[in-house]
């Protein structure tokens, strides 16, 4: 057998990538029609990560791929239900909470004798941790609302995205 024989690529052997691009872009995901014959007649698209590289899933058809994606876009905030707010503590900790109870107090910082410009430091910050921590619910909600939004740019959909799932996970 030739050394030239031996790397050509036979019908029973090829790669079964045959398949068209028919959309390029839904959130971030891309889709390929099945043209190979190989993959089950009721599952018709695929869809894979907008680089191509990834396989998701797929389905009978292009708006199936959709509702899939829209399925797995579908972030829900695990946290405490209800408006959170900033509050008090009996033993004068500042704290968050919702109408269930508390969710996390903060720590007020140490206070020593010719130090006051830092203690005044961190108390603000403080403040300002306590105020970010209450917005939770709000911020994760609005930052979900802009990843749904069709017209990201795919640099600002990943972005967005990977923020998400590092809250929510």
């Amino acid at each position: 057998m030739k050394v030239q024989d031996q790397y050509q690529i036979k019908p029973e052997t090829q790669s079964c990538q045959t398949s068209v691009m028919v959309s390029a872009d839904y959130k971030g995901y891309s889709f390929d029609e099945d043209n190979t014959g190989y993959a089950p007649k009721h599952l018709r698209f695929s869809f894979f990560t907008d680089d191509g590289e990834t396989f998701v899933g797929s389905g009978e058809s292009i708006e199936d791929c959709k509702q899939q994606i829209d399925e797995l876009m579908k972030t829900e905030f695990k946290g405490s239900e209800g408006k959170w707010g900033c509050v008090f503590t009996s033993d004068k900790k500042r704290a968050v909470r919702n109408k269930g109870g508390l969710i996390c107090s903060l720590y007020h910082p140490s206070k020593y004798p010719g130090q006051d410009e830092r203690y005044d430091t961190e108390l603000e910050i403080m403040r300002a941790d306590q105020r970010l921590i209450a917005k939770a619910p709000e911020l994760i909600k609005m930052l979900v609302d802009i990843f749904e939004q069709e017209n990201l740019s795919q640099s600002c959909h990943d972005e967005v995205y990977k923020l998400i799932e590092e809250t929510l996970t």
